[in-house]
């Protein structure tokens, strides 16, 4: 089957791989200023969904950080605030990534009520 151009594995190189980063030419800045941008900001500029190896290390890092949140949870006290404890991912608006790399999870303000699935037997 015949490789596309671009690269070794067949796939395009991403227009940024040309850009100097170091040169200064680029505003890594968020929108207003802020380190991080949410993954639902993303998937607007880019208008495509993101690739799957993407997709894989945001997974990993959303589960990494419910799981350590989860881990103090369990080792405070039983009066610690329910809002410090972790929450339900409602969406791409609450997965923030920082210019590092690194996945932060930001939760609006809301009653956080658990509502399980509607199933077909009601």
């Amino acid at each position: 089957m015949a490789k596309r151009p671009g690269t070794d594995d067949g796939m395009l190189p991403s227009p940024t791989a040309f850009r100097d980063f170091a040169a200064g030419d680029v505003n890594m800045e968020c929108g207003d200023g802020e380190a991080e941008v949410s993954l639902e900001e993303i998937l607007k500029l880019y208008s495509q969904p993101i690739n799957e190896e993407q997709a894989w290390a945001v997974f990993y890092q959303c589960g990494r950080t419910l799981a350590q949140k989860h881990r103090r949870k369990s080792s405070k006290s039983t009066g610690a605030s329910p809002v410090s404890y972790p929450r339900k991912i409602e969406g791409p608006g609450d997965v923030r990534i920082a210019r590092d790399g690194t996945v932060k999870l930001r939760f609006e303000d809301s009653t956080d009520t658990y509502q399980p699935a509607p199933t077909s037997l009601e």
